[in-house]
């Protein structure tokens, strides 16, 4: 059996969904939502679904390039027309966006509307975790749930997720549909030709049923109390945006796949201060600013921070914060997507959204305290793909030496033999340096190196730009003598 790596699975999706048009979001989450439902053992919601969704963009029932409209019609609460976004697509984007004022205000709600299916509910909540809130989350769905005592189906299946962070551990995750089931998981037993056990399904009549071929619809968790709980998932999705309920809903799959779903979903985000970390945090800085003012020390003292949209908010707070503390310097930096990462959540950070701080943060630097915003570095991410095809600077510009001693010649390829230069515990640096290992990898780097997955604002960038120039003879060699 061949097993193909979920980050390849992702790219794949990715690129289709790119190729079919949709716009990069869209792909980056619906490829995301897909592959981690996978991951984590939810196949009803996982790739299986990529040609049905694929379907859906192409002939118009879900928008390839949704323009999304915000209206905040209170503080801390927000309506979103999704433009019959994807589900996923729109569930992620409407978290992100609420996050920022669950930040100010504590806690902030947001309902979604014309929207579509949102995949595995819970890959959407996570998006919280990113911002350190806790997430509730509903959706509404088919009506397939079996009306208690009754024949027919009313409501949907609605799911409810809650996720919250914990430190140092994985976030607890909460991830249910309100039927014994989800209905993408009876079509897998269906197709498997697998039975089902009891109080799962009921036929036509309304009767329990173990054959998937005969169930028409789904018994509701905990009979009544699951039903109710269906009910009130549906007031706080269809109720409050105007959206179709109940019967009234299209199937996923029985519906013309051109036509509109018109779904709807609703969030509840809330603020969690770890403030004993804070303060641990500020109480070291002074410890070491103390330390270098009892003993005198001429030692530079800085800090940097990674610009993340958790902790965006709270940048010009730390900068007055580290100034006033005593500190020489605060570098911020921007995310960058390492090659081996096994995440992906910060890789469509857009930071020309936080442009405005670059400013904010220039006024706060003093005779004795600078702040340094790598806004360059930021635009190299919004930037066209590099123009050059070869990395040149690399084994001449940098060198990484790690704990146990071994030099490599890239950040991106640490631990990756073919850029093992040799170890400082056994030959000096200039043997390393002038060694056969380092001539083998600058062959292979000037022959063989595919640079397409290369960070965008890589270390080496500037050095690459300017060599590739003098190369390719669009510049004179400029004597640095």
């Amino acid at each position: 059996m061949r097993v193909i790596k979920a980050k390849h699975i992702n790219k794949f999706i990715n690129q289709v969904l790119l190729k079919i048009n949709c716009d990069k979001f869209t792909a980056y989450s619906v490829s995301k939502s897909l592959t981690d439902a996978s991951l984590r053992g939810i196949d009803s919601h996982g790739i299986r679904l990529l040609e049905h969704y694929l379907n859906s963009f192409i002939n118009g029932r879900k928008n390839r390039k949704p323009k999304f409209k915000f209206n905040r019609n209170f503080p801390a609460f927000i309506s979103m027309d999704a433009d019959h976004a994807s589900g996923i697509t729109a569930g992620m984007k409407a978290i992100n966006y609420a996050s920022k004022y669950a930040k100010k205000y504590g806690i902030c709600g947001i309902s979604v509307f014309n929207s579509s299916h949102p995949g595995a509910l819970s890959t959407i909540t996570l998006e919280a975790i990113k911002h350190d809130l806790i997430c509730i989350g509903v959706a509404n769905a088919d009506n397939l749930i079996l009306s208690p005592g009754g024949k027919k189906s009313y409501f949907g299946t609605n799911p409810i997720s809650i996720v919250a962070p914990r430190e140092k551990k994985s976030p607890f995750c909460l991830d249910m549909a309100t039927s014994s089931i989800p209905w993408n998981k009876l079509l897998i037993l269906k197709k498997n030709n697998e039975l089902l056990e009891d109080g799962i399904a009921a036929d036509a009549k309304g009767n329990n049923t173990n054959d998937p071929n005969k169930a028409k619809t789904l018994i509701s968790i905990g009979s009544y109390k699951g039903y109710v709980l269906a009910s009130a998932i549906e007031m706080l999705c269809s109720i409050m945006t105007g959206m179709p309920f109940g019967k009234n809903i299209d199937k996923m799959f029985d519906a013309p796949i051109n036509k509109k779903r018109k779904l709807a979903q609703f969030y509840i985000l809330l603020r969690v201060d770890n403030v004993i970390t804070k303060r641990q945090f500020i109480n070291n800085l002074k410890k070491i600013i103390d330390y270098r003012s009892r003993l005198g020390l001429s030692c530079v003292v800085g800090a940097q921070v990674l610009l993340l949209p958790e902790n965006a908010d709270e940048i010009e707070l730390l900068a007055k914060l580290c100034r006033d503390i005593g500190l020489d310097y605060l570098v911020v930096k921007p995310y960058s997507q390492h090659l081996s990462s096994e995440t992906t959540r910060y890789e469509m950070i857009d930071y020309r959204d936080y442009s405005f701080l670059e400013e904010k943060l220039e006024m706060l630097s003093t005779s004795k305290f600078r702040v340094i915003y790598r806004s360059n570095t930021m635009k190299k991410l919004s930037e066209p793909k590099q123009e050059y095809e070869k990395c040149y600077s690399t084994p001449f510009v940098w060198s990484y030496i790690m704990a146990d001693g071994s030099v490599y010649g890239c950040s991106a390829y640490l631990l990756d033999d073919r850029f093992n230069y040799g170890n400082i515990n056994s030959n000096t640096f200039e043997e390393i340096w002038t060694g056969s290992l380092r001539e083998e990898s600058y062959r292979y780097i000037a022959n063989k190196l595919d640079i397409s997955d290369c960070r965008r604002n890589c270390r080496m960038d500037e050095c690459n730009k300017y060599l590739s120039n003098i190369i390719d003879n669009k510049v004179q060699h400029v004597n640095f003598i």
